[in-house]
């Protein structure tokens, strides 16, 4: 089969739902089909340009490409899966979250702070229930993520959880004992909850350790507020990805950087 990925890219951006993308793509080349991945530079701010991303990505004639017919096409994050197709599949990341559940957020409620917010919204909503009910099959990649579906906009689907990219390497290792560490890999955000976990944290009583893990191309960022590491935390370079060098060291082709540890104990 020949089959379309459809993803958003914020340029110069990049995360877990992109890793989930090459690992889609990769899964569908490994089991015999022609997969591409197909994108769109995203912008979600101010309101109305989410109204041209959306008009963007409904408008793509993604039936055929050079003569050829696109047999399916999957999408997993708004707004691509407004993409039409006969034979669309959508695996949700994720809605547009300030459209629902953090409208209202006092610190990333983006939209409603503007005169057109409210219109953008319903917009939105109206949208995301023709999109996704239109799709031939509807995932989401965790229950919680099926929840927020359900009681947004109604529309009910089956979880289907990605395999990690570590998956194949952690198997091939021997069971070990439970350490004592909880290691926490994401990019510094609000949104990722790392504030949560250390005052979590703070009321331990033991000595386990949260170290939190981050891959920061232009070096240690703090965005919208999240936590700094706390000052003296140690500072290594850890192969977070099986497409990375397995050396320690960091040189300047090293897709590797600086990842600081934050070790907090229980007081």
């Amino acid at each position: 089969m020949r089959i379309a990925v459809c993803h958003p890219q914020a340029p110069f951006m990049a995360g877990g739902a992109e890793a989930h993308v090459r690992g889609l793509v990769a899964a569908l080349r490994e089991a015999g089909h022609e997969a591409e991945t197909v994108t769109m530079p995203f912008k979600w701010y101010p309101p109305s340009e989410l109204v041209h991303q959306m008009g963007g990505w409904r408008s793509v004639d993604l039936s055929e490409s050079n003569g050829e017919p696109i047999d399916l096409v999957v999408a997993l994050k708004f707004p691509a899966y407004l993409v039409r197709h006969p034979h669309k599949v959508v695996w949700l990341i994720h809605q547009h979250r300030t459209a629902y559940e953090l409208w209202d957020n006092p610190e990333l409620g983006d939209i409603a702070g503007y005169p057109d917010g409210a219109v953008v919204r319903s917009l939105i909503h109206s949208a995301d229930r023709l999109a996704l009910g239109e799709a031939s099959r509807l995932f989401t990649n965790s229950e919680n993520v099926r929840g927020r579906l359900d009681s947004s906009i109604g529309l009910d689907a089956e979880v289907l959880y990605h395999r990690s990219p570590l998956t194949d390497r952690l198997l091939a290792e021997d069971p070990r004992p439970l350490g004592d560490a909880i290691v926490f890999p994401s990019r510094f955000d609000r949104l990722k909850r790392q504030g949560l976990a250390i005052d979590a944290m703070r009321q331990v009583g033991t000595d386990v350790r949260l170290i939190l893990v981050v891959r920061e191309p232009n070096g240690m960022r703090s965005r919208n507020g999240s936590p700094k590491p706390a000052s003296g935390s140690a500072s290594r370079c850890v192969n977070a990805f099986p497409t990375m060098s397995s050396s320690s060291s960091t040189s300047a082709r090293s897709p590797c950087t600086s990842v600081p540890s934050t070790r907090i104990t229980g007081t």
